[in-house]
């Protein structure tokens, strides 16, 4: 007797499930694979965008006309004209703003005589804006073969003048400047000397530091001698005025003079001790610190 075994036949429908379902899991994986290289890729898009907003952004500012200089404003000019000054600094036109050199700028408008400083800055998005700080007179100097000009307090001569400015008084100079000893004395007794008191002195003649001599407009000379102790020498001169204006009678000395010591004369409170001087009085000598000398 022989057995035959039948083999069950395959479904054909498990089959076709497993074909059906083969391709929807190749394009997931697909799917998957591509957003895999797109977040792999991300950095280096970022990257390349930000690159191009940079580069875009440095041409705007460094390379394009868009914040270059169209414009130049001037302030705290009065005895210059902005004009000139303008012309001085020659700031480049249509240069980008981030390139301009602004210390450069504000050399050649500090080499200006009358500029005492400058200051230079960017106004975005096109503009440069220069302030500058003029000297300010403190006296006018008389040089050897040139006109009248004037000076600032530290001996800088800044602009030349046809005529003295009412009230300032004219420096008698042989080599005037800031580093000129003479004129810096001169220039410190000037400055120690009361407003109302200085408008009175027409010049001041300094040959060396320690001979300091002023003229007033009344005709009276006044040797100051060096400028230490002007602070004092400026209160007796003040004095010395007042006296003459009251037409006081002088004390004379054996020598014709009028004199009198730190210790003589009249004195009130805060005032300085003087002789009594009469209003024709034509020399009056401070340069010695303990006597005041009227001839």
């Amino acid at each position: 007797m022989s057995l035959r075994l039948k083999s069950r036949p395959r479904s054909s429908g498990a089959i076709g499930s497993n074909a059906s379902l083969r391709p929807s899991t190749e394009r997931r994986f697909a799917a998957r694979a591509r957003k895999r290289r797109l977040l792999s890729l991300r950095p280096l898009l970022i990257g390349v965008v930000l690159v191009a907003l940079l580069a875009g952004a440095g041409w705007v500012v460094l390379g394009s006309t868009l914040l270059a200089v169209h414009h130049v404003r001037v302030l705290g000019s009065s005895r210059l004209d902005p004009v000139e000054i303008e012309q001085a600094a020659r700031v480049p036109q249509n240069r980008p703003l981030a390139r301009l050199d602004v210390s450069a700028i504000r050399r050649r408008v500090e080499a200006m005589p009358p500029v005492q400083s400058a200051t230079v800055e960017r106004t975005w998005p096109s503009t440069v804006t220069i302030t500058v700080v003029e000297r300010k007179a403190a006296a006018v100097v008389k040089r050897p073969g040139k006109p009248l000009a004037l000076m600032d307090a530290t001996g800088v001569v800044f602009a030349d003048v046809d005529a003295p400015p009412s009230g300032m008084s004219v420096l008698s100079l042989s080599t005037p400047g800031p580093s000129d000893p003479a004129t810096r004395a001169a220039l410190d007794v000037v400055a120690s000397i009361p407003a109302k008191v200085r408008a009175t002195v027409l010049s001041v003649t300094a040959p060396t530091p320690a001979s300091v001599t002023l003229t007033l407009a009344s005709g009276l000379t006044v040797i100051w001698g060096d400028a230490t102790n002007s602070a004092r020498k400026a209160q007796e001169l003040a004095a010395v005025l007042q006296s003459m204006a009251a037409g006081a009678s002088p004390t004379t000395t054996s020598a014709g003079s009028s004199s009198g010591t730190a210790g003589s004369g009249k004195a009130g409170a805060g005032s300085v001790p003087v002789p009594t001087i009469s209003a024709n009085a034509k020399t009056l000598d401070l340069s010695s610190p303990d006597v005041i000398t009227v001839k």
